[in-house]
């Protein structure tokens, strides 16, 4: 496993609880209201687990064939940057 895309969607991860959780951790906020349908997809995304498995699956080949041999590790790397620095935008880090 490539130790920055673990590294990487652990920050993603803990910036998107700090986006869809108020500071109790129980009560959500309305994400795609505060930010759009589509970056409130990211943010969710994130929190449920479905991306970061979605990448995992890949990695680890726990996908079909055609899966793997169309998945492109940079571009994804290149999506997670790219979220990072939208959601630490909004997040004001």
């Amino acid at each position: 496993m490539n130790q920055s895309i673990s590294k990487k969607l652990q920050l993603l991860f803990e910036i998107s609880i700090d986006l869809a959780y108020h500071e109790n951790g129980i009560d959500v906020f309305d994400t795609d209201e505060l930010y759009g349908k589509e970056i409130s997809d990211v943010i969710w995304g994130m929190v449920d687990g479905l991306f970061p498995r979605y990448v995992m699956d890949r990695i680890n080949g726990y996908c079909s064939l055609q899966e793997l041999i169309n998945f492109d590790l940079a571009e994804i790397e290149k999506r997670i940057d790219n979220n990072i620095l939208m959601l630490r935008e909004l997040n004001n880090e």
